[in-house]
């Protein structure tokens, strides 16, 4: 039983260590973005599917490389009203700021819930 909890707060410890050391994505990335919702006059939108006034919404904002190094294939994934949208930035070099905007997507909320899901990106040494 003393093993079993060594080796528990042993995994605990490491868990901690790594994400401390490797994870670092907040301290790399700074993401910034607002939602922007527009009225959709298409003919073509099935109204069966939504009830109310269709939407076309996209987040505009600015990625800012905050590391020392280049950043590549920055992946950024926000969720709009339950709708999942995402962005991609090839290249971003060491203190570079970029403007991104998401596809966008349809929805029937005129003021919607949005977050920002998840962040990927690669890095590079100089």
């Amino acid at each position: 039983m003393k093993i079993l909890l060594a080796f528990l707060i042993l995994a605990v410890l490491g868990g901690s260590i790594y994400y401390y050391i490797y994870d670092d994505s907040k301290e790399t990335i700074e993401i910034i973005g607002s939602v922007h919702v527009s009225v959709n006059n298409s003919k073509y939108v099935n109204t069966v599917e939504i009830q109310d006034q269709p939407y076309f919404a996209v987040i505009q904002g600015v990625a800012r490389n905050k590391s020392k190094e280049t950043l590549k294939s920055v992946l950024i994934k926000y969720n709009i009203a339950g709708e999942n949208t995402s962005t991609i930035i090839f290249d971003l070099a060491p203190g570079q700021q970029v403007s991104f905007v998401t596809k966008s997507v349809l929805i029937s909320e005129k003021k919607p819930e949005y977050f920002l899901d998840t962040i990927q990106f690669e890095k590079t040494s100089l």
